[in-house]
């Protein structure tokens, strides 16, 4: 059941004239899938569940399409800024549609973490990082502010509401 749940931890940003993007593949039955970006192959076969690292993207609107260019999965124009981070997440309900979130800063001697709700068949999941709940009900497509933990290994789960 956790693997719909995407946990996005923001790294370092850059200073660089591009902006720096990741995809998320959340569709399920998709199967891998190709990310353009303009006219431009980004990222290869991203199997569900999975995230890309990170690649350089002009920082203007640009036309992301995931799955083939011609016939994609799913697209939209996203309008990146300058020296940013962001990850965009292709999700699915009814429609297969892309999440645009901007990536924030690290923090010195901690991790941060944010939950977005890319599983629609989760219903509205309560999110566990070890035995601190993190998230509550969260509805399809919400994104959680980031969570500052300390480092280390925590089993995550998204769990349905309820006794």
């Amino acid at each position: 059941m956790a693997a719909g749940v995407m946990l996005l931890v923001g790294g370092a940003s850059t200073a660089a004239a591009a902006s720096q993007v990741r995809f998320v593949n959340a569709v399920p039955g998709a199967g891998p899938v190709d990310v353009s970006a303009g006219s431009r192959q980004v990222v290869s076969a991203l199997a569900f569940g999975r995230a890309s690292g990170y690649v350089s993207v002009s920082s203007r609107s640009v036309r992301i399409a995931v799955g083939d260019r011609r016939d994609p999965v799913a697209s939209g124009t996203q309008r990146f800024r300058d020296g940013r981070r962001y990850t965009v997440i292709a999700t699915a309900n009814s429609d297969t549609e892309l999440v645009t979130v901007q990536d924030g800063a690290p923090a010195a001697g901690l991790a941060r973490l944010r939950v977005v709700q890319a599983a629609d068949e989760l219903g509205n999941p309560d999110v566990f990082v070890g035995r601190r709940q993190v998230a509550s009900g969260l509805e399809y497509r919400a994104i959680v502010a980031y969570r500052q933990i300390e480092p280390g290994t925590y089993r995550i789960e998204a769990r349905r509401p309820g006794p």
